[in-house]
């Protein structure tokens, strides 16, 4: 159950880059938003999980 929700959460944070990438190629604004947040959401996820 547990490896299952980790490649629920990958496959989640690879949707959401791809996601950030085609935001940001078509409309440059969006670098600003989406980038950094993007940048901490997934190094927090990494920190939590290394944690543990």
């Amino acid at each position: 159950m547990f490896l299952y929700l980790c490649v629920l959460a990958a496959i989640a944070g690879l949707i959401l880059i791809v996601f950030g990438i085609i935001l940001i190629r078509s409309n440059h604004i969006h670098d600003l938003i989406v980038y950094p947040w993007l940048l901490g959401f997934t190094s927090q996820k990494l920190g939590g999980k290394k944690k543990n």
